[in-house]
């Protein structure tokens, strides 16, 4: 039964009512005030039945907002998280690779350092040999000078050229491998150089906007938290929650269950947040609120003594809200109630 087939029920009652009173009044003639005053109360009774009906579809519509909206939220929250563990993922694979092709060119380096060394050691030891040959080509021809100072001096000339000319020949094949070698590591150095800081920028980019994607999804998860854990909209949400739950579970609202109902009792007035009808005529009372301020403090800490203090706390709450619906003692306040809520 819908909103609005509920308030033509009830004004049609409320029509009927004023018919019935104003056909006895005609008959009764001298009644007139009793009959006049019962028909005001059921203008009254009227009245207050559209207002009730009014805010009844007000507070539904409100909720229905409220649900889709905080859906919407936990969706994008959601969405926008997976998308920074995919971004994350990806650049450490990049980030290992480069790290990986570093580490081979830093080993090349090694080993061309080592081999310029062992150059070096040849190269030293060949001017050596040269500066020997050198000192003895000249004693020789000081000590030949007496006989043929011009000959000796021109043989001497000539065996030191071809000498001179067969090392730096020998020194320059030896030394090309290494030179050619060292302008293509240098080359390969610089590409990687080059490489890495362009990755580098680029990488140090989308740590950015991950960072930044990771802080406004902490914001929107921390104000859905934070409204949450307020007695009004946690209460409220609560009551949104078993509603979709018996929704889901086949129930009709006002068919299988009602919202809100009161009644008084020897302790007071009692307002359950729902009454499931069951099969025999028989009524289950429910009461979902719970507070949820100690379980959302542990699932935000990281120090396990703290958790544990707050899920200690979260379970006293929840002990003192069962203690405190025990008191309430719904099934004295309606008829036909199961013993237990």
């Amino acid at each position: 039964m819908t909103l609005d087939t509920l308030h033509l029920l009830l004004l049609g009652i409320a029509l009927v009512a004023a018919a019935a009173a104003f056909v006895f009044w005609q008959r009764k003639p001298p009644n007139t005030e009793h009959l006049t005053a019962e028909l005001a109360d059921r203008s009254k009774e009227v009245a207050t039945l559209k207002a009730e009906v009014a805010s009844q579809r007000q507070r539904a519509e409100s909720a229905e907002k409220t649900e889709a909206s905080v859906r919407a939220s936990l969706e994008a929250s959601e969405a926008k998280v997976a998308e920074a563990k995919t971004n994350t993922a990806a650049l450490n694979d990049q980030l290992t690779k480069l790290r990986a092709e570093h580490s081979q060119a830093l080993a090349e380096a090694a080993r061309n350092t080592e081999r310029e060394a062992s150059f070096a050691r040849e190269k030293e030891q060949l001017q050596k040999m040269q500066l020997e040959s050198e000192g003895r080509f000249k004693a020789l021809a000081e000590a030949a000078l007496l006989k043929s100072q011009q000959q000796f001096v021109q043989i001497a000339d000539e065996t030191l050229k071809k000498h001179k000319e067969g090392a730096e020949g020998e020194l320059g094949k030896m030394l090309k491998p290494i030179s050619e070698t060292f302008g293509q590591f240098q080359k390969k150095v610089d590409e990687i150089q080059k490489t890495s800081a362009e990755d580098r920028a680029k990488l140090e980019e989308q740590i950015r906007g991950v960072n930044e994607s990771v802080i406004k999804t902490a914001g929107a998860a921390n104000k859905l938290a934070s409204a949450l854990s307020t007695t009004r909209h946690g209460g409220r949400w609560g009551e949104e929650t078993l509603r979709n739950v018996l929704e889901m579970s086949g129930l009709s609202p006002y068919a299988d269950f009602t919202e809100q109902n009161s009644s008084e009792t020897d302790k007071g007035r009692i307002r359950p947040d729902v009454i499931v009808r069951m099969p025999g005529g028989r009524e289950l009372v429910i009461d979902s609120k719970v507070s949820l301020d100690d379980y959302l403090a542990a699932s935000n800490e990281s120090d396990p003594a703290k958790r544990h203090q707050h899920l200690a706390a979260h379970a006293q709450k929840v002990r003192a809200h069962v203690t405190g619906l025990a008191r309430k003692d719904y099934w004295k306040g309606f008829s036909d109630r199961v013993d237990f809520v």
